[in-house]
């Protein structure tokens, strides 16, 4: 199967919505999460959905956070709880139990087969300094990495830094500035193996 969110401007300011279909066209796209909520950025693990959702009248609503929903239908589960801002461009890697997400132009990460699930954990990222004249040759960055993605043995993730491609451990460690151009990079993807 195949999910995405569909964007509808029936909405008021319009949403975003969930919807899985059959990879050969067969029945009907089946809405996993809908109404006047935003839910965008659908990933599997496993069996599982998972994709950034606002509930309004549900646990801190009218914030984007990271929710569940199984393959075949059922409630939705949330998965955390945070409060300042958004919650964007979560990733899962088929290797791996943990999810990592922005929020707040922050890296975060949550083990998904701990339970009850734990409070989402930030992930500080190191990188060389772009200018040789530069009194530090590191700089950590506690914020600012935007389009998180797995790498497909879920050693590595790969993200927009600074407007760059970086690329660095799954801890965030060891980053790695791949591209440095004026324009910003956007949307990273690995290749399968």
């Amino acid at each position: 199967q195949i999910a995405y969110d569909r964007y509808s401007s029936g909405y008021a300011d319009g949403e975003h919505n969930i919807f899985i279909i059959n990879a050969d066209g067969s029945g009907l796209p089946k809405e996993i999460a809908s109404g006047p909520e935003d839910s965008r950025r659908p990933v599997w693990k496993e069996s599982t959905l998972y994709f950034a959702h606002e509930a309004d009248g549900v646990y801190l609503s009218g914030r984007r956070n990271i929710w569940k929903a199984p393959q075949a239908g059922g409630a939705l589960v949330q998965l955390t709880g945070l409060r300042a801002d958004h919650v964007t461009w979560p990733t899962v890697c088929p290797e791996t139990d943990v999810i990592v997400f922005e929020h707040d132009f922050e890296l975060y990460s949550v083990n998904l087969k701990q339970k009850p699930p734990a409070a989402p954990t930030r992930l500080k990222i190191t990188v060389d300094s772009p200018y040789k004249d530069d009194a530090n040759a590191t700089k950590t960055h506690t914020a600012g990495l935007k389009s998180p993605v797995w790498s497909p043995d879920g050693a590595h993730i790969a993200g927009i830094l600074d407007g760059d491609l970086v690329v660095m451990d799954a801890d965030g460690g060891r980053a790695k500035v791949l591209t440095r151009t004026l324009d910003e990079e956007r949307d990273p993807s690995w290749a399968g193996n």
